[in-house]
């Protein structure tokens, strides 16, 4: 009855008149009969076949005949994602579903824990691209690694699904996996990423203890992961980390393309530096305090203080998600709210107001207010107005909000220091990249005249007779356009250089960059 339930179709009865109700008919009228022989007995059995059925489940045998249940579990999740409509979502039930893109899992343990707390029962995709030609192997690597992935998910106990791609770029396998996990309904709408910086990554699998529970997989193979008998993890299933010799497997500017094309796909984005530093065994410990601090202030605009956009109404988000989970439920979340306002009144008024919307919306945090007018006074730009602002919070950051002097950076950290250097984690706003200048050939260009190009093409002798200018022209252009990629290029590391030096020494902290409402105060 099972199998036929679940639509298996390798199941084929040979019985004519087989059908579920007949099945059902069948075990009624057994089960009663065994009742009529001795109900002693009958109790004794029912007893012992759930007692068999129990000890089976935990201990995880491998069932070589395969699991009913599996087949049972596919045709329930594939019914129900037909019926999930992403027409009719609605900002109450919104929850984050994450996509974590992983460069190795061997320096980003904590950070899959991390992820595995924040999802609050949404999706969790660990992703992984890697770089080469499909026809370069003799079979297919995601294939191959699969299974160790899977078991990695096993032994650090964490609810995800994994997603491994191959490309011959990073960056158009990220797109790639961005556009395809998930199914259905079930679409990631927050990217989560490492930092981008020049440290050497940690080897945080090493000694990493493996679980005692359920070493036997459901298929019966034994989890390669623990092959050689030890309690930690063998090196052998992932590659080796970068070392200082070894190039990034991304540049910066593909990294900030990255970045840019998250935001340009509607995703939330969370780059999350300083994990290695996140112990969750020291959380576990009652006398050490935590706290959870979110500064909802984009830095680069600190006139933006007046407000609370998109981005900042998704850090208080994901922080009180953050506190919901039994490891961080005791920590305390802290709101600091900046002001480079004089007028002490006005500064109370807007500590009310963000007080009043935190009760709104349900989360209890603790707000402080941070004067901040000596740290404004260090930008070396002139102030923007109330009227200005919208004009500069846009989906980039233009050259003249990053053109920022280190000794404003240097205080904003400072600042930051003096009051999470105690914190478990901070949420720092992530402001948006720069503005994407596009080369474009100029129009006094020959290469840019459709008549010219058809006229060249059109014979060797009219190609000859060009030659010479044509080749004057391409110099010029690609001189051009070499200047635009330098631009470009400098903006890029202008924006990382602000965010390393607006996190440095810091606890863990995430950069967000919200895109969507999250929360409603009208629920």
């Amino acid at each position: 009855m099972a199998l036929d339930l679940a639509s298996a179709p390798n199941f084929r009865p040979s019985f004519k008149y087989f059908t579920w109700q007949t099945a059902l008919l069948g075990m009624i009228g057994s089960i009663i009969m065994t009742f009529i022989v001795s109900v002693e007995y009958a109790s004794i059995a029912i007893g012992l076949m759930i007692s068999l059925l129990t000890v089976l489940y935990f201990r995880d045998f491998p069932p070589e005949w395969g699991s009913i249940s599996q087949a049972l579990i596919f045709h329930q999740v594939r019914k129900y994602l037909l019926l999930l409509d992403t027409r009719k979502d609605h900002v109450k039930f919104w929850r984050p579903q994450i996509i974590l893109l992983i460069s190795n899992p061997r320096s980003c343990i904590p950070l899959i824990d991390f992820g595995n707390d924040v999802k609050k029962g949404g999706l969790f995709v660990l992703g992984n691209v890697k770089v080469g030609k499909f026809d370069d192997f003799e079979e297919d690597p995601c294939t191959k690694e699969m299974p160790s992935w899977m078991n990695l998910v096993d032994t650090l106990k964490v609810k995800a699904f994994i997603e491994l791609t191959l490309n011959s770029s990073v960056k158009e396998g990220i797109h790639n996996l961005i556009r395809i996990s998930g199914l259905g309904g079930m679409k990631p709408n927050t990217v989560m990423m490492g930092f981008y910086d020049n440290s050497m990554p940690e080897d945080l699998l090493k000694n990493r203890p493996l679980t005692k529970k359920r070493n036997i997989l459901q298929y019966g193979m034994t989890n390669p992961l623990n092959a050689n008998g030890g309690s930690t993890i063998p090196m052998s299933f992932f590659e080796n980390l970068r070392t200082s010799n070894d190039e990034n497997r991304l540049d910066m500017d593909s990294y900030v393309d990255l970045i840019r094309d998250v935001l340009k796909m509607k995703k939330n984005l969370c780059l999350c530096r300083q994990f290695s530093t996140l112990n969750k065994e020291n959380l576990r410990q009652k006398s050490n305090p935590i706290y959870i601090d979110v500064w909802p202030l984009n830095f680069l605009i600190p006139e933006s203080c007046i407000q609370l956009d998109s981005t900042s109404l998704f850090m208080l988000q994901l922080a009180c998600i953050l506190n919901m989970v039994s490891v961080w439920k005791k920590a305390t979340l802290r709101v600091y709210l900046c002001s480079d306002n004089s007028d002490n009144v006005e500064n109370m008024r807007r500590k009310a107001r963000l007080d009043d919307l935190l009760n709104q919306l349900r989360i209890q945090a603790m707000t402080t207010l941070i004067p901040m007018q000596n740290v404004r006074d260090l930008l070396n730009r002139p102030i923007i107005t109330e009227t200005d602002l919208p004009h500069y919070q846009q989906s980039g950051t233009s050259h003249e909000i990053l053109n920022v002097s280190d000794i404003y950076l240097k205080a904003a950290n400072q600042l930051i220091k003096q009051h999470s250097d105690n914190a478990s984690i901070c949420y720092l706003y992530l402001p948006p990249p720069p503005f994407f200048k596009k080369p474009q050939v100029p129009e006094n260009s020959r290469l840019n005249n459709p008549a010219f190009n058809a006229s060249s093409s059109s014979s060797n002798l009219m190609q000859e007779q060009y030659t010479v200018e044509n080749d004057i022209d391409i110099t010029q252009t690609t001189a051009f356009i070499n200047t635009t990629q330098d631009t470009n290029s400098e903006n890029n590391s202008k924006y990382m250089r602000i965010l390393e030096q607006l996190s440095d020494s810091l606890p863990p902290c995430v950069f967000v960059n919200g895109v969507s409402c999250v929360t409603s105060t009208h629920l």
